[in-house]
C-alpha cells in the first residue's frame, strides 16, 4: 500500500520535480495548440510553431521564477 508510513517516509526527504516540470510542459503543448487552433478559425491552414518558444518562456517562467521570488520576499521579511 502506497499510503503507509515506510513509504512516505522514504520520500519525504527527497521531493522531486518531475510533477511540477511536466505539468508546466502539458500547459506550453496546450497554449501552442490553442494558439494554432485559434489561427485556423480565423482562417489560416499552415501551422506556426513559433506560438512555443513564447509559451515556453511565459510559462516557465511563471511557473518556476515565481516561486523563487515569492520565497525571497519571504524570507527578506522575515519569514521562515
Amino acid at each position: 500500500m502506497p499510503h503507509l508510513g515506510t513509504f512516505l517516509t522514504k520520500i519525504d526527504a527527497n521531493p522531486d520535480l518531475y510533477g511540477p516540470f511536466w505539468i508546466l510542459t502539458t500547459l506550453v503543448f496546450v497554449v501552442a495548440a490553442a494558439g494554432n487552433f485559434s489561427r485556423f478559425i480565423a482562417g489560416n491552414t499552415e501551422v506556426y510553431f513559433g506560438f512555443v518558444p513564447t509559451a515556453a518562456t511565459l510559462i516557465y517562467s511563471l511557473g518556476f521564477c515565481t516561486p523563487v521570488f515569492l520565497a525571497f520576499l519571504m524570507r527578506l521579511f522575515g519569514s521562515e
